[in-house]
């Protein structure tokens, strides 16, 4: 994971930052940074609801389309790991990454939470460039 925060190194704009969307999100009415942390809060359904929101905001669209693919990538994992845990003698390693996972994966939205009401944006490997395309609307 790497942080990235809205303005570069030459201290332009960055395409995702709080100003270039605006700093009152759309049709939620909240702050652009509180309606991006507000994503992540029930992982797919507020995803859901801050994409039919928002839909000029890029910001908010951009931690939409990551907490929905956050979860859904999650819930790929944990049916992935409860189907290894039924294999014999392996599947004990599988029952511990099964429990390990849940506290991770809590850990992990707090962390994108805050980041996201601080204006900040985490790059999740794979997720962060899918859900760039798809806020981009390409």
């Amino acid at each position: 994971m790497s942080e990235e925060n809205y303005q570069n190194q030459s201290g332009q704009e960055h395409p995702y930052s709080a100003q270039s969307g605006g700093s009152q999100g759309g049709g939620s009415g909240l702050d652009a940074n509180l309606a991006s942390c507000l994503c992540y809060l029930c992982g797919f359904l507020t995803g859901f609801i801050f994409l039919l929101l928002e839909r000029n905001n890029k910001t908010v669209r951009f931690h939409a389309w990551q907490a929905i693919l956050l979860n859904f990538t999650l819930i790929a994992l944990y049916i992935a790991t409860f189907i290894m845990m039924q294999i014999p003698w392996i599947g004990v390693l599988f029952w511990v990454v099964y429990f390990l996972m849940g506290p991770a994966s809590l850990v992990l939205t707090i962390v994108l939470m805050v980041k996201a009401y601080q204006g900040q944006r985490v790059n999740l490997p794979y997720i962060s460039d899918y859900a760039d395309k798809l806020a981009n609307g390409a």
